[in-house]
């Protein structure tokens, strides 16, 4: 059960603040990959080419007989953006984001360019909900 949680056990003192910008970049994915899927499926792979992030559609865990149109793998990849850039955003980076890089045909959702500095906030601070975030079915 342990290696089941093991994605939740991301701590805010364990970010490289001082590691390279790859090694800070996969820091913020810890946090990027906690976020909510449709039917939990994680329908998403992730590319780091310097400072940028791509969110790239992984198509082999959609789920076409309950949603053909892809709806619910794009509003995942959504999650996953929000959790990226307000881990960012709380660790002082600025970024600029690009949705549908590939145009509506291709795999990649999104590509977010990271900045050295954040300047001003433009999401409000639910850092601390990443991790609290859970699903308790029966309550």
């Amino acid at each position: 059960m342990t290696d089941v949680l093991a994605a939740w056990n991301v701590r805010e003192e364990d970010f490289p603040v001082n590691g390279d910008l790859c090694d800070q970049i996969k820091g913020l994915l810890k946090y990027a990959v906690l976020a909510p899927s449709g039917p939990n499926t994680q329908p998403w792979k992730l590319a780091i080419d310097g400072n940028e992030v791509s969110v790239i559609a992984d198509y082999n865990r959609a789920l076409p007989n309950v949603d053909p149109s892809n709806r619910t793998l794009y509003l995942s990849h959504g999650c996953l953006l929000a959790n990226i850039l307000i881990a960012a955003e709380h660790f002082g980076f600025g970024y600029d984001v690009s949705c549908l890089p590939d145009g509506p045909s291709g795999e990649r959702t999104a590509t977010i360019k990271l900045k050295g500095s954040a300047g001003k906030k433009k999401l409000p601070d639910l850092f601390s909900q990443i991790t609290e975030r859970s699903l308790r079915r029966g309550r």
